[in-house]
């Protein structure tokens, strides 16, 4: 198992999803932040020159980017479909997939009866067609350059899933989570006279060594772990032996095992300082391209590698009281479960929904849809959890403690 990939699964038990950025929120024209004139209704919300008239229940995010920021905010519990390439582990567990991201399955989408698409720029026009005839709202999203462009996305995907308020709070909580975490884990950086160089590898076509282009989102996050970027300068995203063995940096993480293979089986590349010391590390290049709470993963792990004598699990670095809590992944459903909170039979309520939502997802509940009633399938459902947690209750009520024991993030699944 790789370094990578044990860090994961270490990860998986504190934080909260996952399963974790826009120069430009391709709408088809620019991003408009304003709502119609509804005054202080929640909607209709109008994006460029698409038009949301009320709140979307069923979301499907071709976008792994997006999918990242929607549970980020707290409307994972929209989401009905997704992409191949959405692979973040709660997402890819819970969440069916329509197929690939260029190549989604038009009537499926249909059938999951979702009402917005987040796609990617370079989803064909043909596809984008197909889904419109389909009567579905196709909303395209490009990863944000800048942390400044990033807020502007939460705001908007916000806006687009919770309402010109709602929506917009939550995007602007979550992001400063976000900026929060990240700067609690930038800040454990040591002082050091030492020089630390670094770089990131990827291959195009299994072949041609390629790095990431300066002045990008991708590189920024590399420059502000506290390293100088070896390949700052490349005019292109490939990269050359002769740079390489020049610089000879420090540390080098990798996309896959078949790029730390490339350099190890290189005659010129293999007596490299990183790999003769053992620092070349594996991160996937979609973690550089996701820009929910899988941000502050990645800033955690690049800053963990390079300066093992620091603690940098995102749990630590959290500094804002009002930061989710990374042992749970009830702020990615949407629920603020608090101490005096009791769900009951024959209530209804939107946390009625997220409560079907998450027993669905764990097995407990066999609903295509969940409701916001909370009847006889619900009192079952949450008596089996209940039995198979160890927990006591009649599956009639559902108080903190219960709660608290269904959205946390080893939950007991059915068997």
């Amino acid at each position: 198992m790789s370094t990578y990939t044990k860090f994961l699964n270490n990860k998986l038990a504190a934080r909260v999803l996952c399963c974790i950025l826009a120069a430009v929120l391709c709408l088809s024209c620019a991003v408009c932040l304003s709502s119609c004139s509804g005054g202080n209704d929640e909607f209709p919300v109008t994006v460029g020159n698409i038009t949301i008239n009320e709140e979307p229940k069923n979301v499907v995010a071709l976008s792994d980017n997006a999918a990242d920021i929607i549970c980020a905010i707290g409307y994972a519990t929209k989401l009905v479909g997704r992409s191949d390439e959405c692979t973040q582990p709660d997402i890819a567990e819970f969440i069916e997939s329509v197929g690939a991201e260029q190549a989604p399955d038009v009537q499926k989408i249909k059938e999951l009866k979702a009402d917005i698409v987040f796609a990617e720029p370079t989803l064909s026009a043909e596809k984008k067609t197909e889904l419109k005839n389909a009567g579905l709202t196709v909303i395209t999203t490009e990863l944000a350059p800048t942390m400044e462009e990033l807020e502007i996305l939460y705001k908007t995907i916000g806006k687009v899933l919770g309402g010109n308020k709602t929506g917009l709070q939550k995007a602007e909580k979550a992001f400063n989570n976000l900026t929060s975490n990240i700067n609690g884990v930038t800040s454990l950086i040591p002082d050091s006279d030492i020089l630390n160089t670094a770089c990131y590898l990827y291959l195009v076509e299994g072949q041609i060594l390629s790095t990431l282009l300066p002045n990008t989102f991708e590189e920024s996050i590399l420059a502000n772990c506290g390293v100088v970027n070896v390949t700052k300068n490349n005019i292109t995203t490939t990269v050359d032996a002769a740079t390489l063995k020049v610089f000879n940096p420090t540390f080098i993480f990798c996309d896959t095992q078949q790029v730390l293979d490339y350099l190890k089986n290189d005659n010129d590349l293999k007596s490299l300082s990183a790999l003769t010391n053992k620092k070349a590390f594996l991160l996937p290049k979609s973690e550089l391209e996701r820009q929910g709470y899988t941000l502050a993963d990645t800033y955690a792990y690049m800053i963990k590698s390079i300066y093992p004598e620091t603690d940098s699990t995102p749990d630590y670095a959290i500094a804002d009281p009002n930061a989710i809590d990374m042992s749970s992944v009830a702020a990615e459903y949407g629920i603020d479960i608090t101490d005096d909170m009791v769900l009951s039979y024959e209530q209804t309520s939107d946390d009625i929904k997220i409560l079907q939502k998450r027993l669905i997802n764990l097995g407990y509940l066999d609903l295509d849809v969940p409701t916001d009633y909370y009847g006889e399938m619900t009192v079952a459902a949450l008596l089996n959890f209940i039995e198979a947690s160890g927990l006591e209750g009649d599956g009639k009520t559902a108080d903190s403690t219960i709660l608290t024991a269904v959205f946390a993030t080893d939950a007991k699944k059915k068997q």
